[in-house]
């Protein structure tokens, strides 16, 4: 083969006549063919450049509207969607005057900003509106703003972030929802070429809850009147299921960015989190004192001195019995009960109860392990144990670990741990797979609990939680006002007050929680919510 080099590659001609070897031979012939190359890809774009029908056909972009992701439903325990509950409908829009017309009644500055510049855009619509020009897409609603801290909300990218959403992400997980629309060389919309992506139809796996919306919904409401601050928790008696869970302040998982500032922290689940007991631990002690079958009978003239630490009552209560210190609520009756009992044995009990460990509903749903004194504090300090026995000192607990005791009260002293979730679901809200079911721990003999549920439901008929009997029917209960140790500015003491109880009083189905977070006393605060609750779930049965 022959190649004729013209004289501008004189230098290419001076090294082949003067470099024999084969290495720079080859070196030669590859700058060659490499030059060559580069030479036909400029003509190539030069082409294409030049021929807008072959660049429309065969090498499109696009420009899309998105409008979110489809996602698995979450139902309640009945088959009630608590997302993808309602339906929303949304256009794309191409930027043209004819479908910026057919808009008009929807569309605001910025959306014609938008169109002006070249982009397609998504407008939310009524369910009636209608024209051929735009495209319409019927969108299932994500959140209804139903128990939001439990279901928890998405990214950007459509990835749980918490809640629910987050622990079966990989269930409830589907595609991005969009429409897509072809454009030509010069990035114009070529008219009629779009295409839909919409699997919502497709996806085939949600979860169902244990909750009951219809309970849900009851405490949500009473909780937004009632509760500045605080959380209810209601639990099915004989199953341990969570049939409503509620946190306040609550957020907008439709529009997260807007609490994000907010310094009443919406984002923080208080029936989760750990909070000073006070009294309604009485339940507890009262249990244990039970079951080492300790029986005592004390006279109260209001106050008791441990140590160097005297310890008082809101009164004097004079001869006092179990039953009577419950309904009256005697710290000095229930720290001679703790001394009774003794410090090894009373921790003991809290443990079994759950008190000191976690409760995990799911993977990102786990309940404080709160806090507990340990023995030999309240063994060296008498005056740590007498804190202890009335549910103050160091103890810190949840709103879902009081309702789990009372409950076991309440199930004639068998004790089941918490639980959320019923399963897995195909789209019709119809159980594939079924979560492993709980299974009892008995705690108490049934002539125990009996006893108990006596003194609670005589604490409200008679007691300091007269404001928590309901209309209709009757209840068990006890309330609390625990010191915190904190102050506000103006001296005033910070207080969490509560009201833990059992609804109806005969064969009671559920146990229900209330914590009113920085009250004055769980008398005036939380027992009233109580009531409304028990009430309200009068009203659906």
């Amino acid at each position: 083969m022959f190649l004729v080099l013209p004289k501008k590659f004189d230098f290419i001609r001076f090294f082949v006549k003067n470099n024999k070897g084969e290495k720079m031979k080859r070196l030669i012939f590859s700058y060659i063919a490499l030059s060559l190359m580069f030479l036909l890809a400029i003509g190539r774009c030069f082409y294409i450049v030049n021929n807008k029908t072959f660049t429309a056909n065969v090498n499109n972009s696009k420009k899309r509207v998105d409008f979110g992701f489809s996602r698995g439903t979450i139902f309640d325990c009945n088959k009630v969607k608590l997302t993808n509950a309602e339906n929303e409908y949304f256009v794309a829009v191409a930027p043209n005057s004819q479908n910026a017309n057919a808009v008009k009644d929807y569309l605001d500055e910025e959306g014609r900003k938008t169109l002006s510049m070249g982009f397609p855009i998504k407008i939310k619509v009524d369910e009636k509106f209608e024209n051929n020009n735009v495209i319409k897409l019927k969108i299932p609603k994500r959140y209804s703003g139903i128990a939001s801290h439990i279901i928890g909300y998405c990214d950007s990218e459509g990835n749980g972030i918490c809640g629910v959403e987050q622990s079966f992400n990989d269930i409830l997980k589907g595609q991005k929802i969009s429409v897509s629309f072809n454009t030509d060389v010069n990035g114009k919309i070529i008219a009629n070429k779009q295409e839909i992506t919409n699997n919502t139809k497709l996806q085939q796996k949600g979860v169902m809850l244990t909750i009951d919306k219809s309970i849900q919904d009851i405490c949500e409401t009473i909780a937004k009147e009632h509760l500045k601050k605080g959380a209810i928790v209601v639990l099915e008696n004989k199953t341990g299921k969570i049939k409503a869970i509620v946190s306040t302040p609550t957020y907008n998982p439709n529009n997260i960015s807007a609490s994000l500032d907010s310094d009443a922290s919406p984002f923080f689940n208080r029936a989760l989190a750990a909070y000073n007991c006070g009294s309604v631990f009485k339940i507890l002690v009262a249990a244990a004192a039970l079951y080492y079958d300790i029986n005592l009978t004390y006279f109260c003239n209001g106050n008791l001195t441990i140590g160097d630490t005297t310890f008082g009552c809101i009164q004097r209560h004079n001869f006092t019995t179990m039953k009577k210190a419950i309904a009256l609520s005697c710290n000095c009756y229930f720290i001679k009960l703790g001394q009774k009992i003794g410090a090894k044995r009373l921790l003991s009990f809290a443990k079994s109860f759950g008190f000191g460990n976690e409760i995990s509903l799911m993977s990102s749903l786990v309940s404080t392990g709160a806090n507990l004194p340990d023995e030999q504090t309240l063994t060296n300090i008498p005056a740590d144990l007498a804190n202890f026995s009335f549910g103050q000192g160091v103890i810190l607990t949840s709103p879902l670990h009081i309702a789990s005791m009372i409950a076991c009260v309440a199930n004639d002293g068998k004790y089941i741990l918490p639980t959320l979730v019923e399963g897995i679901t195909n789209n019709k809200g119809e159980i594939l797979k079924k979560s492993k079911q709980q299974l009892p721990t008995y705690l108490l003999t049934k002539d125990d609990a009996t006893t108990l549920q006596k003194y609670l439901v005589n604490a409200v008929e008679k007691g300091t939680g007269k404001a928590a009997k309901p209309t209709f029917t009757g209840a068990g209960g006890k309330t609390a006002t625990a010191q915190t140790g904190i102050y506000e500015k103006n001296g005033k003491a910070v207080y969490q007050t509560w009201f833990g109880g059992f609804y109806p009083d005969e064969n009671p189905v559920y146990t229900i929680v209330v914590l009113y977070e920085n009250g004055n006393s769980g008398s005036k605060n939380a027992a009233p919510v109580f009531k409304k609750i028990a009430d309200g779930i009068y009203g659906i049965r």
